[in-house]
């Protein structure tokens, strides 16, 4: 279809001057393509600012004009015929052309504006769907009797959802960060260890070029599971797991690896430190469930008794923006 023709056509959609058959058609194709949703969006929007233009007059006022009127003359004497304008023909179709640009590049403006904010309002409902959803993963993990097929479907309802998120993210050209305070490692396995098998060695390495791009955390983690089944406690692969599920936003799986990097390391050690941190994070970042926030109080009381901890200082900030710890 020529893009007069579709122009007509949504135009006339939008007005209701289809017939009901070809209209109904138009609609199925609007809701299969999103490329002409935003054009028909955009059409709808222009429209509303014709709409506005009309009903305060300026659109009569700026044609009259245009059209050679002096309406200042006409204002200061009503009861006159107003002097026209000397303007060329070629100059009143430059103002019409320009008036014409102004007004579609105002209405692209605010279908900008209007699009932003309607992704921001799909972002906030699915986080608040995760957040509900981990809260309700939380307390059945806590009871040895739940049924083991509804946390199976949560975390299925879950996973979906983020990957929603993650899209919604990608359209906003913003995509939803880590939770704060998290830094992101540098090298999470790709470097080659001594004595190291070559098939994990390069799983850690691709892993880890997959974890440096944010849109590729859910490749990281199949890295990082595939060299688990190889060798179940190695490190690199565990710290590559948790980060990877903590960049997906999949806190409660992120605190379980995160605790198991914790043990796999000497507690003494910056990889076991780090770990406890990230720990903390998660349950942060889940805190709206009272049992999360317990545990992120007592995880904060912790660092902040150890003065010498790596991440003391990032606590005490955290502290001071978050409040009061509960006793």
């Amino acid at each position: 279809m020529a893009d007069e023709q579709l122009t007509d056509k949504i135009e006339a959609w939008l007005k209701g001057n289809l017939p009901t058959a070809e209209a109904a058609a138009f609609q199925a194709e609007v809701a299969a393509d999103p490329a002409l949703a935003e054009q028909v969006d955009l059409h709808r929007l222009t429209l509303r600012a014709m709409e506005r233009l009309s009903e305060q007059h300026l659109q009569q006022n700026v044609l009259t004009w245009l059209e050679g009127v002096d309406m200042d003359a006409a204002e200061e004497e009503p009861g006159k015929n107003p002097r026209p304008h000397k303007i060329t023909s070629p100059y009143r179709n430059r103002f019409r052309t320009a008036a014409a640009l102004l007004l579609l590049t105002g209405a692209f403006v605010f279908y900008l504006i209007w699009k932003s904010g309607a992704e921001k309002q799909k972002i906030a409902a699915l986080e608040a769907e995760i957040r509900q959803r981990d809260s309700l993963l939380f307390e059945l993990k806590q009871n040895p009797s739940a049924d083991p097929a509804k946390m199976d479907s949560l975390s299925l309802e879950n996973a979906q959802l983020r990957q929603q998120l993650q899209e919604a993210g990608k359209n906003t050209g913003k995509p939803p960060g880590p939770i704060a305070y998290y830094t992101k490692p540098k090298d999470l396995g790709g470097m080659a260890r001594m004595g190291e098998e070559p098939q994990v060695e390069q799983l850690l390495k691709e892993g880890d070029a997959f974890f440096q791009k944010y849109d590729m955390m859910k490749q990281a983690e199949e890295k990082a599971r595939a060299v688990l089944k190889i060798d179940s406690t190695n490190r690199d692969a565990l710290r590559l797991l948790a980060h990877a599920l903590i960049n997906q936003q999949r806190f409660l799986e992120a605190e379980t690896e995160f605790e198991k990097v914790q043990h796999a390391y000497a507690q003494s050690s910056a990889g076991a430190k780090e770990a406890e941190w990230n720990r903390l994070l998660c349950y942060r970042a889940l805190s709206a469930d009272a049992g999360q926030r317990t545990l992120y109080n007592a995880a904060l009381r912790a660092i902040l008794n150890d003065p010498d901890h790596p991440y003391y200082i990032q606590a005490k900030r955290m502290k001071t923006s978050d409040g009061k710890i509960e006793q």
